[in-house]
């Protein structure tokens, strides 16, 4: 199969990638979608902003998995990979935010994140998952890190998004990889897409860990259809970007060893 990197980026996003399978997302059929940056996805257009995301405002259709100014141009940190897999032995496509640093140039805290879009068409046209895994988020914005996705009208906020402190590593409670939802896995959320209408996660507390992380792809192609030149955050599509300074890092323990399965193992 054939892997794309963004490249070194801040700011950046591919061209238009295709699914290799239609998903209905609030009635609207996709063939592709745009990988950005900064931890998120969005169909119809790229999206290049890198604060101050607004879901409920922000009037293009977005997932947002783990948003904030992420920066992959230090050497210590690893571009944004994306492509098909399969999944559940089912077609998906994969987007690896994997040991990503953030602006600016900062790699002391790596995070790892990843979204696959997973093909579910055996159980009506268009129908699809959105499955969100969370491996390590070391390093949270002022404004805390931002979780959801939007239509450009109808939104879901996951709990805790825009709260500082309330979803990175070091909350116990809260944080993403404390919790899981529709799966047995922690710091996994499985949200079932039928009919075009996204389900928030649910079900019984993850109580399963285990011992690998291994990204998908695994081994992505250095070969890239997008640009890795810096974005320039005037042009981007979308209200939700504000010019807003640039965030300082917020205090977080350092990253640690990757440790449980949220990458690509089959579902519970």
């Amino acid at each position: 199969m054939h892997h794309e990197l963004l490249g070194r980026s801040d700011d950046g996003s591919s061209g238009q990638v295709p699914l290799g399978f239609p998903v209905n997302f609030f009635g609207t059929t996709y063939s592709g979608m745009y990988v950005n940056n900064n931890g998120d996805v969005t169909f119809g257009s790229a999206y290049s902003g890198f604060s101050g995301l607004n879901l409920a405002a922000f009037g293009n259709p977005i997932v947002a998995v783990a948003f904030f100014d992420v920066d992959t141009r230090a050497p210590a940190t690893t571009p944004v990979s994306h492509g098909p897999i399969t999944f559940a032995g089912r077609p998906a496509y994969c987007v690896n935010w994997v040991n990503v640093g953030y602006f600016n140039n900062g790699a002391d805290r790596l995070n790892s994140s990843q979204l696959i879009l997973v093909d579910r068409s055996e159980t009506g046209a268009g129908n699809f998952d959105l499955v969100m895994n969370y491996d390590r988020l070391t390093y949270e914005p002022a404004g805390g890190l931002t979780v959801g996705y939007s239509s450009g009208t109808a939104t879901y906020v996951h709990p805790g998004s825009g709260v500082p402190g309330a979803l990175g590593d070091a909350n116990t409670t809260t944080g993403l990889i404390r919790n899981s939802g529709g799966s047995g896995h922690l710091g996994r959320y499985v949200y079932q897409v039928r009919g075009g209408q996204p389900t928030p996660p649910g079900g019984p507390p993850a109580s399963s860990t285990a011992s690998s992380c291994s990204p998908c792809p695994a081994s992505p192609s250095p070969s890239s259809n997008c640009s890795a030149a810096k974005a320039t955050n005037a042009s981007s599509p979308g209200p939700a970007s504000s010019p807003a300074a640039r965030s300082s890092p917020s205090a977080s323990p350092p990253p640690s060893a990757c440790s449980r399965d949220t990458y690509a193992s089959p579902r519970s």
